[in-house]
């Protein structure tokens, strides 16, 4: 006689697999505005800029050290990040205090907040080859661990349209940030 467990009588509902390709798309098309003016902002704009100076480069990583900072208080895999991050910066004497900072993330907007800054590893690979030529005298450790993040660091337990208007107020959460350490010059 067969024996069966009370797992086979009740089995537990499995999650439905995201396929990551299909969300991605479905995020990067839905994010695209936010995306855009984020990119366009002078905070961060100057990185593309092939005559940058030390001191701008100094000036654009205050945004990206705060939030990669934030964010991996939350999310592990972003603590080499935020390090790197940290390592680049030459002490400086904006304060940090009431630059806006990220709430408990969980859910769906954990998902959002994770795509976007994955995200950001991706526009890292293509401004650490543009900063190399720009500004060769100086460390880009920051870059150059947003570069060698090859993997996607996490798999998105919510559907993209639930993480959509969270994935746009992680957008506009940069943008303020930005606007925070651009407006303490």
């Amino acid at each position: 006689m067969e024996q069966t467990t009370a797992q086979d009588e009740h089995p537990t509902p499995q999650e439905p697999r995201i396929d990551w390709s299909s969300w991605r798309s479905t995020m990067a098309e839905a994010t695209r505005s936010a995306h855009r003016q984020l990119d366009r902002h002078p905070q961060l704009r100057v990185l593309t800029s092939p005559t940058i100076k030390q001191e701008e480069y100094q000036r654009a990583l205050l945004p990206l050290r705060h939030v990669w900072a934030d964010f991996a208080r939350q999310f592990g895999w972003a603590k080499p990040i935020a390090s790197a991050a940290r390592g680049d910066l030459h002490p400086d004497n904006i304060s940090y205090s009431h630059a806006p900072t990220l709430p408990p993330l969980a859910g769906a907007q954990a998902d959002a907040w994770q795509y976007v800054m994955w995200g950001s590893t991706q526009g890292g690979r293509f401004l650490f080859t543009r900063l190399q030529q720009a500004l060769p005298q100086v460390s880009h450790a920051f870059f150059s661990t947003l570069a060698s993040t090859d993997e996607v660091p996490f798999m998105p337990q919510h559907p993209a349209e639930a993480c959509v208007p969270h994935a746009i107020d992680a957008f506009m959460h940069w943008i303020a940030v930005c606007e925070y350490f651009h407006d303490a010059r």
